[in-house]
């Protein structure tokens, strides 16, 4: 058998590699597999990141959505005044959620077009807004009815 100086001069003379038993891995290999597995962690910890508050964006415009439209149908019932109101904190989170409501004409004499606006303040902002058309209650208020002329235009059956 070769000692270490004797195997090289062989190996030199033959014209063949010079081959070394390997024991364990290297430095530089620990060092590299180490900054590969710190990579995939920050790129999964990002994504996780990112996942998360589209789901938080996601759930705080739907829960917009439905409060609109029980706003909105909470003004159309009478529940709420239909009139213009600006920056009102919801009863059951008056911190973060509030909405507001402005009226203008409608295309057709007789219509108006009610806004409502929802929106959330705190680490994700959220706003939402519907529009809808209804009839002007008010300006059908304003005629006067007149009940006699209704009925002297009625005939009776025996007549």
């Amino acid at each position: 058998m070769y000692n270490g100086r004797q195997f090289a001069e062989h190996a030199v003379a033959n014209h063949q590699p010079i081959r070394r038993q390997r024991r364990g891995i290297t430095l530089y290999e620990v060092v590299l597999a180490l900054a590969i597995f710190i990579a995939a962690l920050l790129v999964l910890g990002q994504s996780i990141t990112t996942g998360t508050r589209a789901a938080v964006q996601s759930r705080l415009r739907t829960q917009a959505i439905v409060r609109c439209e029980s706003k909105l149908a909470e003004v159309i019932s009478g529940i709420e005044p239909m009139q213009v109101a600006g920056n009102v904190p919801f009863v059951d989170d008056p911190t973060h959620w509030h909405w507001s409501l402005d009226i203008a004409e409608g295309p057709y004499s007789g219509l108006l077009e009610l806004m409502v606006s929802v929106s959330h303040s705190g680490d994700v902002a959220v706003d939402y807004s519907l529009n809808r058309y209804v009839r002007n209650s008010q300006m059908f208020l304003e005629e006067p009815i007149d009940d006699s002329a209704s009925l002297s235009d009625s005939t009776e059956p025996g007549e």
